[in-house]
């Protein structure tokens, strides 16, 4: 019995050391891009591996697809386009720690297919007198994406539709209607975790 125990133990040890071992940091730089994807360039990782990128000032993290590598002179391991560093609050032209982990085998898929990609932050939200259609404003989620926001003041949830957009602002992530505050229990402005549905 006491060699069972401490087989499973160290098949514990092992699968939490292995899933450290796959988490690298690393420095992150943002790259000016037009297109309106979700994409790193990644020194080693295959083209088309799906990774979890997390910014370590804010703690903001995010699913992106590596779909090339960083320029050879380049200081940072891997490199945010743009609307992907809009997301995690990487400024143009800062180096940024930030936590890699693999999400996913590198698999090449149309183009079509890539269009959602999991969300999550967390930040303060400014209600809006528009009714009450459970409905946000946001600077570059797509369009008609449903979301669950978390009041983290008193664990309180709604999911909304994004309807429209706003102008991106370090003072807030979102804006939602007013039918979503009160579903929140937030008056004028609060602070939520915000995770787009699949």
């Amino acid at each position: 019995m006491i060699k069972i125990a401490g087989f499973a133990m160290l098949l514990l040890v092992t699968a939490s050391l292995s899933a450290q071992e796959m988490a690298e940091m690393g420095l992150a730089l943002r790259y000016e891009s037009a297109e309106a994807g979700l994409y790193a360039t990644h020194r080693t990782h295959p083209f088309g591996t799906k990774l979890m990128v997390t910014n370590m000032l804010n703690n903001t993290e995010l699913e992106v697809q590596v779909g090339g590598r960083p320029a050879s002179n380049s200081r940072a391991l891997i490199e945010i386009s743009s609307l992907a560093a809009e997301f995690l609050g990487i400024r143009s032209g800062v180096l940024t720690q930030v936590q890699i982990v693999p999400q996913a085998k590198a698999t090449v898929e149309p183009p079509a297919m890539r269009s959602r990609f999991t969300v999550k932050q967390t930040g303060n939200v400014v209600a809006r007198s528009t009714g009450e259609d459970l409905v946000g404003f946001h600077p570059s989620i797509a369009m008609e994406t449903r979301a669950t926001l978390t009041n983290t003041a008193n664990n309180q949830k709604v999911t909304i539709t994004i309807k429209g957009r706003i102008q991106a602002s370090r003072d807030r992530i979102m804006e939602i209607s007013s039918g979503a505050a009160r579903a929140l229990g937030i008056r004028g402005s609060g602070e939520v975790q915000l995770e787009t549905i699949r």
